[in-house]
């Protein structure tokens, strides 16, 4: 028989009206949305009516993805009767997963993710930092183009595998630029991303440092559906949940070893919950590759 995925969005997704489709037709979405209301007046009108350019900030991004998300895999649930088989989130899309398969409550959840997003914010403003997607070009390609550039300044790094044509760099602005060129004369196509700093690269080191703090106040408890971790593409365990989140920060994305762990594992269906469907797309790619 087989199994069923959940896919929580991350940081990029966002946009103005989400989560407002979960909040009308779901009880426990509503349920939801209310709750975090009690923690932020704001997140409903943050998630269906803040403006595009209010919500690229990472400290309104991460806490209305994470409403989203959330929002998003309570609905599913309540619609099909059951809960999926595995889970994993991209990037921010890990914290509302960890508190759907019961390693968080709601409203630990919720102080993760926004201490994570105001770490991750001060990083970004004291560094001169971005990301960018590599599309049309292989991951051994951009590896060496990305090599290249560091020949002369060591800023800049792979931060996402997201599918076999499509590889997000993060680091220094300059040296995005520089790589632009470079992607450029060898086919591919370079796209700056709608994020406000250099993610899942060494320029998040000190965000890192002040979340690992900050878990060891948490109450962690037992994952019931097994979720997948970013920085490798295997299992979170319950002994390793604090490493892992905070290792993210500063880890790249793998995310073809998620999706390819997932269908060893019998996925046939990978549903995404939260915004938009970027996430379905990659998946489409890597699957179709297979």
């Amino acid at each position: 028989m087989s199994k069923t995925a959940l896919l929580f969005s991350g940081q990029g997704a966002q946009f103005s009206g989400m989560g407002k489709d979960y909040y009308k037709h779901s009880s426990q979405a509503r349920q939801l949305f209310d709750e975090l209301s009690q923690y932020r007046d704001d997140i409903t009108s943050l998630c269906f009516e803040s403006s595009s350019q209010n919500l690229n900030f990472t400290i309104n991004a991460q806490p209305a993805l994470f409403a989203t998300g959330l929002a998003g895999a309570f609905a599913w649930t309540e619609q099909n009767g059951k809960k999926p088989d595995c889970i994993a989130g991209f990037s921010l899309g890990e914290i509302p997963a960890l508190v759907f398969c019961g390693a968080l409550s709601v409203y630990d959840g919720w102080r993760l993710v926004c201490k994570r997003a105001e770490l991750m914010q001060l990083c970004a403003e004291n560094t001169n930092g971005g990301m960018a997607a590599v599309v049309g070009l292989s991951v051994d390609k951009v590896i060496d183009l990305v090599a290249i550039v560091n020949q002369h300044s060591n800023d800049l790094w792979c931060a996402n595998y997201n599918s076999f044509m499509q590889t997000v760099v993060a680091g220094d602005l300059n040296a995005i630029d520089k790589l632009s060129n470079k992607v450029s004369s060898s086919g591919g196509r370079l796209i700056k991303l709608r994020v406000s700093g250099a993610f899942h690269c060494p320029y998040m080191e000190q965000a890192q440092i002040g979340l690992a703090n900050f878990l060891e106040t948490l109450q962690f408890n037992h994952i019931d559906i097994p979720l997948y971790s970013n920085i490798d593409g295997n299992l979170y365990t319950d002994k390793d949940i604090k490493s892992r989140v905070a290792l993210q920060l500063t880890s790249p994305v793998r995310w073809i070893n998620i999706i390819q762990n997932m269908q060893d594992y019998g996925v046939e269906q990978f549903v995404e919950v939260g915004a938009g469907n970027v996430l379905t797309g990659l998946v489409n790619k890597i699957v179709n590759c297979n």
